[in-house]
């Protein structure tokens, strides 16, 4: 999160590791600061916290209203989408991958699941 200097939040990426994903829950940013660029470091942190935590994937949802192109500059590939997800927009899932060869892993031998917040 990063805060203004009266304490706002005007910044704030959320997201959480399960069995080798990463799944992008959050990445908002005060209009004011949108398309200024502070949310290209945001999502790189993101991505090496999760590699480095043995994330192979990433994958968020993100509506048409929103940041689809964001997204698909830094990789992310659309997996799936949901029309009129509210009426007249989509609702559109993306992936990336995170490193070039994936290892096969048991659901025991995982690392652990945690939240990943990028200040």
């Amino acid at each position: 999160m990063l805060h203004s200097p009266d304490g706002e939040i005007v910044v704030r990426l959320i997201g959480s590791t399960h069995w080798g994903w990463l799944h992008l829950d959050l990445l908002w940013l005060q209009q004011g600061l949108r398309g200024q660029g502070w949310g290209h470091p945001l999502l790189r942190a993101a991505k090496e916290e999760a590699r480095q935590g043995g994330c192979h994937d990433a994958y968020l949802d993100t509506f048409s209203f929103q940041a689809p192109e964001f997204y698909r500059k830094h990789g992310y590939q659309v997996f799936g989408e949901l029309a009129d997800f509210p009426v007249g927009h989509r609702r559109t899932f993306m992936r990336k991958r995170l490193e070039k060869k994936r290892q096969e892993h048991s659901p025991i031998d995982m690392p652990q699941d945690h939240t990943i917040l990028i200040p």
